[in-house]
């Protein structure tokens, strides 16, 4: 992963604060008013903050009715990035193209979230007689996530 550098950081922080000041977040949740706004500068902030209005969602001794409906929202209807920011970050992970890794993927998500998008992907995996398979292989760490999925959701 990346290193993020003290002016990465910086800049991140007075893109906090100026989004929250644009919506008047502070005010508008305080008060309990404007609850588009608030929702407005989460989707903005990115996927951390999304989550939190997510969970918000869930919590009527915290939030008002109309924050309820407006933060659930959150939950199924998020602005999905772009394939090209995809591909970017997985090639920065990953440090190749992702044709070097993946046999195929599609560009399109099949589900998306306030922490990822679900794209297809294939891993390419080289056997010792360097003929690749096709056969959908994944890292230890996707391996648990689609075996746990596969036992939740059927085949």
């Amino acid at each position: 992963m990346p290193n993020i550098t003290s002016k990465e950081k910086r800049d991140r922080l007075l893109f906090i604060i100026k989004v929250l000041r644009q919506h008047e977040v502070l005010r508008n949740f305080l008060k309990q008013k404007d609850p588009k706004e608030v929702r407005l500068a989460l989707e903005k902030l990115g996927p951390t903050f999304i989550k939190a209005g997510q969970l918000l969602s869930t919590r009527p001794d915290l939030i008002s009715p109309a924050f309820i409906k407006e933060f659930r929202k959150l939950q199924d209807n998020v602005q999905i990035d772009p394939f090209t920011t995809v591909q970017k970050t997985l090639e920065a992970e990953y440090n190749c193209p992702l044709t070097d890794i993946f046999l195929q993927f599609d560009e399109r998500p099949f589900a998306s979230g306030s922490i990822g998008r679900h794209t297809m992907l294939y891993f390419t995996i080289t056997l010792q007689s360097s003929s690749k398979s096709n056969t959908p292989m994944f890292p230890n760490s996707l391996k648990r996530i689609f075996l746990y999925s596969k036992k939740l959701y059927g085949s």
